[in-house]
């Protein structure tokens, strides 16, 4: 795909008849403005037949049949790339009902089936249309800055604006049923369940935490019980009917299918045409099935709920600019024959609607600062834990304060971890997002990406500079982590010590989902407003680095995947919908770009495998599935899992080359020390081979120097001659580091590791000495 053409290979992740309709769009009009006008007008105009179709439908039926159809009806089956309907066209259908009149309602009548399906397809197209439009913007916008015709303003730039809305909005039109579930669930618990924060909602909102997750347990479910229910109770009647009803008999022999055949048939016409009551509920029955009361039921079921007797305005226009009230109020109600009744339009959208809700809130108690000091501090203590738990560094601190150069002020962290010769500066950006801009607002979403990401930038880039100008400085204070990641103790005038060619990586660490945000750094970067812009953060939210970490089996891979990120994010090679997807395509392919691939690649769905080993793991699913990995040979794996238990300076630099290795190369390496040591077995000399990383073309110049060793070579002599070859090498080569590992005959992995990553210097004698032990002197990198 690229940005380029304003017809090619930009639209790949688009359906084939959308790229198709896209194709006539623009032959049809002669400029990218046209182009907009004409795909906004048939939006507008789907939206009008929309409004037409569902003028005379009943709501509840509607919605009980759009929201069995998008859930996965087998969840051992469900592959998310693969399933046909979605959430989404539940929750448009229900906000295209609340902008209608209301209506007096007596008995819920039943939507003829050939309308369903019609209202269906015509939900989904409505979502293709807007697809297209929103990539016509997006190219339009991007024409605009190529042009640059576009001047740095205090809002948000037009680019950004059409790349994060048609991120936010695609998550929107295109969301699939959302999973782990249950780290959401833990961190409800986790925010709101202590005593002075949950007396403080209770006094605001009349219900706590866990009434709120007792609602979502009681509902969530609902309608697949009724249905099952009745489905029970439709099958004994007919039963027990075809046993004496001659007519019922009659039925069934004329359909031509067998007695259990046709009983299926008629079970699911029975509970079908009273699916809109069985799916509703009122107060009293939902408290018959809960611990909670009616009075409380209701009150929660108001607060979450869109009321159809109100006639709403604009809901369908916000959705498909990012704004979806039904993430806030999941459930939809109306009075029937006098009763107020209820239905959930989408289950999930009810545990992710209680976070926001409760922490709104919150802003207008007196808890207000104990409840964001309370989050602060529990992000910093779950995201450091994490990261301590899957890098097992060195060392790691929380909360560092240090000076600048000049020692006239005084700067603070939230985490800064040490392993090898990377450094990890971890800002936490614990305020929660602006309810503005969970609503997709372009203006004060860009306010919130200023103040999250931007400030963890600019804060992150002072101390990557101290870390990386070659001069030694002190943490006046800062608190050290066990090896869990929780607080140790104390400490002060902390030395850093001088690391030549340290790596520095910054993580932004949220507990908001921020996908809109991290999958479109390289906008960022490209307007300029990144203080680094070789060195963007890597933003992720908590949900996904637990995940992340939990699949991750080596501090290697960890790292290395921060700078396939980091890559990602400086070229923009790849754009998905969520971090996640990167993740996966990092463990498939490395998250490479293919040679001469041009432009930006759309990635669609990855997380399959992710999502199915994940249910498996928490007993969610009942066949079995592997946790995902990258593909590594025995033999490498061996090599990783030995440099990272020993860790003699320079393993992880090392370790990360080796990974850099495409799949063929793996496996050559994987065996390498292996075929060494048996060649030097055979013949009683000394093999080496070398492999060289970027020797030919920009960033650092290195390699890995593979030697075995003839029998009786002692190891001091084996460190001696590994180091001597490295420092040649090296220095012919103009290398920025180079590692060399060495066998002779015995059992370990690797018996010798040397390590010389000293700053290349012009050196006569040493040329004199590498030209005569064989080697061509480089000539300095262009």
């Amino acid at each position: 795909m690229t940005d380029s053409s304003a017809s090619g290979s930009m639209f790949a992740r688009l359906l084939e008849q959308q790229l198709t309709a896209l194709e006539r769009l623009y032959e049809a009009s002669e400029s990218l403005e046209e182009a907009l006008e004409n795909i906004t007008r048939q939006r507008d105009e789907a939206i009008e037949e929309l409004r037409g179709i569902v003028a005379h439908l009943d709501a509840f039926d509607v919605i009980a049949n759009l929201y069995l159809v998008s859930l996965p009806t087998d969840i051992d089956s469900y592959v998310e790339s693969e399933h046909e309907s979605l959430p989404s066209l539940t929750e448009l259908a229900a906000l295209l009902l609340a902008e209608r009149e209301p209506r007096v309602v007596g008995d819920v009548t039943q939507t003829a089936g050939q309308e369903l399906e019609n209202l269906h397809g015509k939900l989904r197209a409505l979502f293709d249309l807007e697809t297209i439009r929103l990539h016509v913007e997006l190219q339009a916008t991007d024409e605009v800055f190529t042009n640059g015709q576009e001047t740095p303003t205090d809002v948000v730039p037009s680019r950004i604006e059409s790349r994060m809305r048609l991120s936010i909005v695609s998550a929107e039109l295109h969301m699939r049923n959302r999973q782990y579930m249950d780290k959401e669930r833990t961190l409800l618990l986790q925010l709101f369940s202590p005593p002075a924060i949950d007396l403080a909602i209770r006094e605001i909102l009349g219900y706590g935490v866990a009434d709120a997750l007792e609602l979502f347990d009681s509902t969530a479910g609902w309608l697949r019980r009724k249905l099952v229910d009745s489905g029970e109770e439709a099958r004994t009647f007919l039963e027990e009917q075809l046993a004496v009803n001659e007519d019922l008999r009659a039925v069934i022999e004329a359909s031509g299918l067998g007695d259990a055949e046709a009983l299926d048939q008629l079970v699911q016409v029975a509970v079908f045409q009273q699916i809109a009551g069985y799916g509703s509920f009122s107060a009293e029955e939902l408290a018959d099935e809960s611990t909670m009361n009616a009075a409380r039921l209701v009150k929660m079921l108001s607060d979450f709920s869109i009321d159809l007797e109100i006639q709403s305005e604009n809901l369908v226009s916000a959705f498909l600019a990012g704004d979806n009230l039904v993430k806030r109020k999941p459930f939809a109600s109306r009075l029937v024959d006098g009763e107020r009744r209820w239905i959930l339009i989408q289950p999930t959208s009810m545990l992710y609607a209680i976070r926001p809700a409760l922490e709104n809130a919150l802003k207008r108690s007196r808890s207000a600062t104990a409840y964001t000091d309370h989050r602060g501090e529990l992000l910093e203590s779950k995201g450091l834990a994490e990261l301590v738990k899957v890098l097992k560094p060195d060392v790691a601190y929380q909360s560092v304060y240090y000076p600048d150069r000049d020692e006239t002020q005084e700067f603070e962290g939230d985490g800064l971890l040490f392993i090898d010769r990377f450094a990890i500066i971890v800002e936490m950006k614990s305020k929660p997002l602006s309810p503005a801009s969970l609503r997709g607002n372009p203006g004060r979403m860009f306010l919130d990406l200023k103040k999250i990401v931007l400030d963890a930038d600019e804060q992150a880039g002072r101390l990557r500079t101290l870390l990386n100008d070659g001069l030694e400085f002190a943490l006046r204070r800062a608190t050290l982590l066990n090896s869990e990641g929780q607080p140790h103790s104390l400490v002060q005038d902390v030395h850093i010590p001088v690391v030549p060619g340290r790596e520095v990586l910054t993580i932004a660490l949220s507990l908001d989902n921020l996908n809109a945000v991290s999958t479109v750094v390289e906008e960022l970067t490209r307007s300029g407003l990144l203080s680094g812009p070789e060195d963007p953060p890597w933003i992720v939210n908590q949900h996904d680095l637990e995940i992340i970490t939990e699949v991750f089996e080596r501090p290697s891979e960890f790292i290395h995947y921060l700078l396939r990120r980091r890559e990602m994010n400086i070229s923009g090679s790849f754009r998905a919908s969520e971090e996640l997807d990167y993740f996966m395509r990092y463990l498939t392919t490395g998250l490479y770009t293919e040679p001469g691939q041009a432009g930006i690649a759309m990635l669609p769905s990855q997380t399959d495998r992710l999502d199915a080993w994940y249910e498996y793991s928490r007993g969610d699913r009942a066949v079995a599935a592997e946790k995902p990995q990258q593909p590594i040979p025995a033999g490498l794996a061996d090599l990783l899992d030995s440099l990272n238990e020993h860790r003699p300076y320079g393993w992880l630099s090392t370790s990360i080359d080796l990974l850099d290795l495409d799949g063929p190369l793996r496996r050559e390496i994987g065996d390498l020390l292996l075929t060494l040591r048996r060649e030097s077995r055979m013949d009683g000399k000394m093999h080496t081979k070398f492999v060289g990383f970027g020797i030919a073309g920009p960033g650092k110049r290195r390699g890995i120097l593979f030697l075995s060793f003839a029998r009786g070579v002692t190891r001091g002599a084996a460190f001696r001659e590994a180091s001597l070859r490295v420092r040649l090498r090296k220095h012919a080569l103009r290398l920025d580091y180079l590692a060399a590992i060495g066998v002779w005959d015995a059992t370990e992995t690797f018996d010798v590791f040397v390590f010389n990553d000293e700053q290349w210097q012009p050196n006569p004698d040493l040329d004199d000495l590498a030209k005569r032990a064989g080697y061509e002197i480089a000539e300095p990198a262009p």
